[in-house]
């Protein structure tokens, strides 16, 4: 009775979608972890920690004043970019910091880099350094290419605040707080589900069904990435500030 309580009264208070795939979803909640960086490491991807997005490109692989160097800035620009109007507020640092997160230090949020990657992949995001099981002090973004390209950086950063493939991500009428994941419910196709993290029940997981990898509402988030779709959907923005 106490937990059903607790769960009603925080879906009053929480937003309804239609659905969401903001870490930890419905159909996802491992826990964040610390994966080490380098593009052999990347693991399961968590959230930044914080709404002051710092980053640093690494200009030793993707050349200073280059044009992959400007397609991030342009991205990231806290004006014009991709999360002007959002509560998140990017900005760029020449001193960045990447260690001391276990002991609170607050390290620099993002860390570009351009690698050799295996096989077909555009770019990996993992994270580094996890202060806690939702959230990461500091994630590494490593493009293929010292010129990545403007939706591959839409992407792979959105994966670093904590968005997912359509796999990971729930339809359905999904209620629940983003920032305290503990219950959700799913409401599909006259089934209802609620279940309390972290366990999750094949009965949960049909009725909240994965959207496709290239649904629409993904906006960059799509996968394999589209040059054609190189910005954030008006669902994905009120995820980011439904959270941040």
């Amino acid at each position: 009775m106490l937990i059903a309580g607790a769960f009603v009264l925080a879906l009053v208070a929480a937003k309804t979608y239609a659905w969401y795939g903001m870490y930890p979803t419905p159909l996802e909640r491992w826990d964040c972890t610390s994966n080490g960086h380098g593009p052999s490491n990347h693991g399961q991807i968590c959230r930044t920690d914080n709404s002051s997005l710092t980053y640093v490109i690494q200009n030793s692989s993707i050349p200073s004043m280059g044009s992959g160097e400007a397609q991030i800035t342009t991205f990231m620009d806290p004006t014009m970019g991709d999360f002007a109007g959002t509560d998140l507020t990017p900005s760029r640092t020449f001193a960045p910091v990447y260690s001391g997160g276990s002991s609170g230090v607050d390290e620099t949020d993002i860390v570009y880099v351009a690698s050799d990657l295996p096989g077909n992949l555009a770019g990996i995001t993992m994270c580094d350094s996890a202060t806690s099981n939702r959230r990461c002090n500091q994630n590494y973004i490593y493009f293929d290419a010292a010129i990545p390209s403007y939706p591959v950086i839409c992407h792979e950063t959105g994966h670093a605040i904590g968005f997912h493939h359509g796999q990971w991500a729930a339809e359905g009428t999904i209620g629940g707080d983003p920032n305290d994941p503990y219950y959700w419910q799913c409401v599909n196709a006259g089934c209802n589900c609620s279940v309390p993290y972290p366990t999750i029940t094949a009965f949960c997981s049909t009725c909240c069904q994965p959207l496709s990898n290239t649904d629409t509402r993904l906006g960059c988030m799509r996968t394999p990435s589209l040059s054609s779709v190189d910005y954030y959907s008006n669902d994905v923005y009120n995820m980011i500030n439904a959270t941040y």
